[in-house]
């Protein structure tokens, strides 16, 4: 097939553009059967011819659909870049608008949440017992702007009346001596979760027996002996001598005197520590000096 015989027309009418790729494109696939063929030794030389030819026809194919789209859409190309660059302008304006409404709401849901925090201040005064901090009892459908104070108010009062009969029903489990008290005390002001608290309490209860019961296991003198890793020699844990799996378990007894405060710290950082370090405690005997 010659080059001018695959010549791509266009003709507009009504802004529709019509062309005869479709009458272009058959003729040419009428003519590509006779290229579809298995090279061989005898007909090589017809091959080479053939895909010579073949490859002329497709440069001659893609070289005219270039030049049509160059020629049909210059205008449009240009048009183009002009209508995009008023989109990106647009867009622009649109962003700064928008960057500058977050600057303000953001300024807004500081405030709300300044009142907000002000108000639970105001609140938790009315909790008997404990302190209930702020992020405990916050809700994040308190920021929504449809959320007024009033509601949130309300809210909260709802949210006070609860833990204060909840503090109430706990007497009814709430460990007698003050340690064991804080300790639920503070399980129930972190969590506001009743049952969690009474599973504090249980579990406190549960290691005072065990404990009672070690004490008449053993005799009151073993409890008061000095750290002895099985060895009486052995007084310093630098002298421990090297375990292998079929040694026993060391274990060391401890006395620590102390303010309350420090004791509440001890309760909260030491069984971190030792639940790193795969050990394992009791509490064998406490009280006030």
């Amino acid at each position: 097939m010659a080059k001018e015989d695959f010549v791509i027309v266009g003709v507009t009418e009504d802004n529709v553009l019509t062309t005869n790729v479709e009458k272009l494109v058959k003729n040419v696939y009428e003519v590509l059967p006779k290229y579809d063929y298995v090279v061989t030794e005898q007909n090589y030389k017809l091959a080479k011819t053939d895909r010579a030819s073949l490859n002329s026809l497709y440069k001659d194919v893609q070289s005219e659909r270039k030049a049509f789209e160059k020629d049909t859409f210059a205008q449009w190309n240009h048009d183009k870049k002009i209508i995009m660059d008023l989109e990106k302008r647009i867009k622009e304006l649109a962003d700064s608008l928008g960057a500058g409404m977050a600057d303000v709401d953001q300024k807004e849901k500081d405030i709300k949440l300044g009142a907000i925090k002000r108000l639970w201040e105001e609140k938790a005064d009315d909790i008997q017992k404990i302190y209930v901090k702020f992020d405990t009892i916050y809700n994040k459908r308190w920021m929504n702007k449809t959320y007024e104070l009033a509601k949130i108010e309300t809210d909260m009062d709802g949210i006070v009346d609860q833990v204060n009969k909840d503090l109430e029903l706990m007497e009814l489990f709430l460990p007698k001596e003050d340690f064991e008290r804080e300790q639920v005390l503070l399980e129930y002001e972190n969590t506001l979760d009743i049952g969690v608290a009474k599973e504090k309490a249980e579990q406190l209860e549960k290691i005072k027996e065990q404990v009672k019961e070690k004490k008449k296991e053993k005799p009151k003198e073993d409890i008061q002996k000095p750290i002895c890793f099985g060895n009486p020699d052995f007084n310093d844990f630098d002298d421990l001598p090297i375990e292998t799996e079929e040694q026993a378990k060391r274990y060391a007894v401890f006395r620590i005197e102390g303010s309350y405060e420090a004791f509440v710290k001890v309760n909260s950082e030491l069984p971190k520590l030792f639940k790193e370090l795969g050990i394992t405690f009791k509490v064998i005997e406490k009280g006030e000096m």
